[in-house]
Order: structure tokens, then sequence, then C-alpha cells
């Protein structure tokens, strides 16, 4: 029989980077020194971006010692993915420096945040 002992004593104090954040860049202010013009109009809510992809990871990823993991996510679920969604999701994480999953739980964040749900429940209406 193994015997489990406990921790008992005091924790490290928990560190926080409170240096400086570096600038955001305004994709305008981008757009304006590369003589860029508008072409058509995107629903930018619609449609996840590299942009805002890479931005709430980079918010959101915290490590605490061990591999960083994702600010507020408090559950793990299993979710059925085609294998090319997931060579997709592997082929992020080598660019974007985070977990497929984690790519995947804040892309899925990001379409459940802008999704309309009474919009979609009207055009279903309308197609039956």
């Amino acid at each position: 029989m193994t015997r489990r002992v406990r921790d008992t004593g005091a924790r490290e104090k928990r560190l926080r980077d409170t240096g400086p954040r570096e600038r955001r860049v305004d994709p305008a202010d981008v757009a304006r020194a590369l003589g860029a013009e508008p072409v058509g109009r995107v629903d930018a809510r619609a449609i996840p971006s590299m942009d805002g992809l890479h931005r709430e990871l980079a918010e959101r990823l915290r490590s605490t010692g061990g591999r960083p993991a994702l600010e507020g996510a408090t559950r793990r679920q299993k979710i059925p993915l085609t294998d090319a969604d997931w060579n997709e999701l592997e082929r992020l994480s080598e660019r974007l420096d985070a977990t497929p999953g984690q790519i995947a739980s804040v892309l899925l964040h990001q379409v459940l945040a802008n999704l309309d749900v009474e919009q979609a429940a009207t055009l279903l209406k309308k197609k039956a």
C-alpha cells in the first residue's frame, strides 16, 4: 500500500508581468501607410481574422510555470472534428505558438460571441 503525502508547505507568490504592453497598431493606420484602398465590405464579426485570432491568443494565453493555458477556459470537452479540420488547426498552431485545442477554443468563442441566434432562427423558419 502506497501512502500519499500532502504538501502543506508555504506556496510561492504568483508572479505577474506588469511591464508595459506593446502599442496596438490600428489597421486603418497600416492601410493608409501602404496606400491601400477599400474594395468592399465584409462583416468582420462573421469571419474570425488571423489578426483577431493572434491578438486573442496573445491576450488570453497565460503561463503559471508550466505549459501556457487559456485564461478563463475552465472546461475540457471532446468535440468531433474532421481530419482536415484538425490538420488545419495543427498548421495554425505552428504559426501562432499555441496548441490546436487552444486555437479551436478561441475560434469557437469568437464565432459564438458574434452569432445572432434570433436571425439564424428566422432564416431557418423561412427555409421550412
